[in-house]
């Protein structure tokens, strides 16, 4: 069209340039909703998503307003995923920081909870990944059974729409298998862990209850009041060690608000039986749940059996 209108001139105008802007606008409306597309690799470029657009906005403001805006409140695809943090990053850091200041201090509140919750199911999702990396290393029969009873579990109070934040702690070893695995611009913000193996994560359950689960001999945790001195949702801290997230939550929720039922950690041991200690721990703090979302399909007929409905 610019070669017939004689206007290849001007290709480098503002004019011209707010013209491709629109079009490329116009094209992600039109997609299929996650639809992968080659223009998704062009609208993540510096030059396009810094262009002023309206207002105190940049276009790509526009854009992460309407891939956000068009994709599912508990899902977006993997391509637009990409998209999203490539161009704004995490919105799970402190609020100070540039890219926060940026973008998603401009885009609202209700944006930036669709995306932690997208997130949260790509953090369990990477933790999972890390998890089963661990299992088929060791060829430990005991951890890969135990690996499906955890993603199981897991899986199962995302799928409930209780998990409404989480982060990810990852071990040199993790860390190095997903950097291999995924594009760095693809991973969300996590925090590092000085072990060489040993990886957790953190979920809020409800807004109400917090869970810390990880691997290799990782007693699951929970709490109904998160100490002060436990920094897991503190995201000006990048780096813990093991201690700080096995051993020392049960110290610091003891120091600070006594021994009054509100933590509890299990080990993984027994046939369904963490399972079972789990649920009843979340269903005595008013957690409403499915149970048989969160035992294995072939397990749930012997969970029942051994501790009723």
């Amino acid at each position: 069209m610019i070669e017939k209108l004689g206007l290849t001139g001007y290709a480098d105008s503002r004019f011209l340039q707010i013209c491709q802007y629109q079009y490329y606008l116009e094209t992600l409306k039109s997609l299929a909703k996650g639809q992968e597309h080659p223009i998704l690799a062009e609208i993540v470029k510096t030059s396009v998503v810094n262009s002023p657009y309206e207002d105190n906005k940049l276009l790509g403001h526009a854009i992460l307003e309407i891939l956000i805006d068009r994709s599912d409140a508990s899902y977006i695809s993997p391509a637009w995923q990409r998209v999203v943090l490539e161009i704004a990053g995490d919105p799970r850091v402190p609020k100070s920081s540039s890219r926060y200041l940026q973008w998603w201090s401009l885009l609202g509140n209700e944006r930036i909870a669709k995306v932690r919750g997208w997130l949260s199911s790509f953090d369990l999702k990477l933790f999972l990944e890390t998890l089963e990396q661990s299992a088929n290393e060791t060829k430990n029969a005991d951890m890969e059974r135990m690996f499906g009873d955890r993603k199981v579990f897991m899986e199962g109070l995302l799928k409930q729409g209780l998990v409404t934040n989480s982060r990810l702690f990852l071990s040199r070893a993790a860390e190095s298998f997903l950097k291999s695995a995924y594009k760095k611009e693809e991973l969300p913000e996590y925090a590092r862990v000085d072990s060489r193996d040993t990886s957790m994560i953190y979920l809020n359950l409800a807004g109400q209850i917090h869970m810390i689960e990880g691997s290799h001999s990782f007693q699951i945790k929970f709490m109904d009041k998160l100490p002060d001195k436990l920094y897991v949702a503190n995201y000006s801290r990048t780096r813990f060690s093991d201690t700080e997230l096995r051993t020392m939550p049960k110290n610091h929720y003891y120091k600070q608000f006594g021994n009054d039922d509100g933590y509890a950690e299990f080990t993984h041991q027994g046939y369904l039986n963490w399972q079972h200690k789990a649920i009843t721990y979340l269903q005595e703090k008013n957690i409403k749940l499915e149970v048989g979302k969160l035992i294995p399909k072939d397990s749930y007929r012997r969970y029942k059996e051994k501790f009723g409905i």
